[in-house]
């Protein structure tokens, strides 16, 4: 008699449920995951326009601003506090230096301040007294998902993890 190698067809059903429940117990923590991730990103973006624009304000000497702007135009700011839509970096001289999009994932920005300009000095000019804060959030949120970017009296920023509201 030969023998014949291969799987039956119980052992197949075996794997494959195994394979179910592994996929179960592991789709929720991958989701935090991505969710956590995403959030990340999208407040080191923001923090990078903060950084962009310091550094060509000093490096042009001219003032330059971080200001709300889309999602119908990357070109001027909508002096608004609504910065979920994307933000731009401009100088004194209303030219776009770089621009990005909307936030993906439904995160939304929360902020009171509707622009930020640095000086020629690297300091930030507006508001001058009070560190401005972002916090950044994703639909859903959980635990400490949320982004909290300060920017101090001087404009450095900063980033925390604070939690969901």
């Amino acid at each position: 008699m030969k023998k014949v190698n291969g799987f039956t067809l119980i052992e197949m059903m075996i794997v494959l449920a195994l394979v179910g429940i592994l996929a179960t117990i592991a789709v929720p923590s991958f989701r935090s995951t991505i969710q956590n991730n995403r959030i990340t990103t999208q407040a080191n973006a923001l923090i990078a326009a903060f950084n962009i624009a310091r550094s060509e304000a000093i490096k042009r000497g001219v003032s330059v601003t971080v200001c709300s702007s889309g999602p119908t135009s990357f070109t001027a700011c909508n002096n608004n506090t609504n910065w979920t839509n994307g933000w731009i970096v401009i100088d004194s001289n209303a030219n776009v230096i770089r621009q990005w999009g909307a936030l993906s994932g439904g995160s939304t920005v929360t902020t009171t301040a509707n622009l930020v300009t640095y000086r020629g000095t690297g300091l930030k000019s507006v508001p001058t007294t009070s560190p401005t804060t972002f916090a950044l959030t994703i639909p859903d949120c959980v635990g400490d998902q949320v982004r909290t970017i300060s920017l101090s009296a001087t404009g450095r920023p900063t980033t925390a993890r604070t939690a969901c509201p």
